[in-house]
């Protein structure tokens, strides 16, 4: 954990993936999904965490219904812009690399 803790659990990790995907077919028996940010679910509200530990950890349960609504959609290709338009406008850190006798250059991570 960030907190450095370390635990034993079936929950997911906030930010161990970027997209959640959710077979919908026995709404209509039909092929939907529903999509969701891993930013955007809910988090583990169980008290055996700890507080800290809750912000860190999914709920291991979210209400799906179909047709999506709040933070679910049926286009991925919506969800994948806001991903990538979110990721666009984080500061990116820049590393100063020098070796001796060599000029330093940047390095992008």
């Amino acid at each position: 954990m960030p907190d450095g803790s370390k635990l034993e659990t079936t929950n997911l990790v906030v930010g161990e993936f970027d997209i959640l995907a959710v077979n919908c077919f026995t709404f209509e028996d039909k092929w939907h999904f529903v999509f969701a940010k891993n930013k955007d679910l809910p988090r583990t509200n169980f008290r055996k965490y700890t507080e800290a530990q809750r912000q860190y950890l999914l709920a291991t349960t979210v209400k799906v219904i179909w047709p999506p609504t709040g933070i679910f959609t049926d286009n991925i290709f919506s969800l994948l812009d806001k991903i990538i338009e979110e990721q666009s406008n984080e500061p990116k850190e820049v590393v100063i690399v020098g070796e001796k006798g060599k000029l330093p250059f940047i390095a992008e991570e």
